[in-house]
């Protein structure tokens, strides 16, 4: 019996051997960047706008009378 080899067949099943690895890494970094935000490694400086109105900027200091 004599065995043809299919190039085309070769790179699918290369893809699909490579696309658990990709989504294995993605949940991995998914999961790490949580975890760093949950920590307070990664500090996401968004505070209320309710609660925090913007009124102005006080520039007093760099005016320099």
């Amino acid at each position: 019996m004599e065995r043809i080899i299919d190039r085309n067949g070769k790179k699918r099943r290369i893809t699909i051997m490579a696309i658990p690895g990709i989504l294995l890494l993605f949940v991995i970094g998914v999961l790490g960047y949580g975890f760093c935000i949950y920590n307070g490694y990664l500090l996401l400086n968004n505070p209320s706008k309710k609660q925090y109105p913007v009124s102005g900027i006080d520039l007093s200091h760099y005016q320099e009378k």
